[in-house]
């Protein structure tokens, strides 16, 4: 059994996409080019408009994606 080691740092972006179709696209060029999240959230425009009023307290229309990464702490030097 092989066990890696947690990440020194684990950051989230977000990006808000035009639409459903657009966040699906850039979801499908972040697997293609074997990019490897540790996590790819995608909101529908409903899911979004509540999602981002609740967390960030504005309004907003689209789709909403959250992409998480692990990394060494010299990747994100502003951590």
């Amino acid at each position: 059994m092989m066990v890696d080691p947690l990440p020194e740092v684990r950051d989230f972006q977000g990006f808000l996409f035009k639409s459903l179709e657009d966040g699906l696209e850039a979801g499908r060029k972040i697997m293609t080019e074997r990019l490897r999240p540790c996590v790819i959230r995608l909101y529908d425009p409903p899911s979004t408009i509540r999602f981002v009023q609740k967390v960030l307290g504005i309004q907003v229309e689209g789709a909403f994606m959250v992409v998480g990464s692990d990394a060494k702490r010299t990747w994100f030097p502003w951590k």
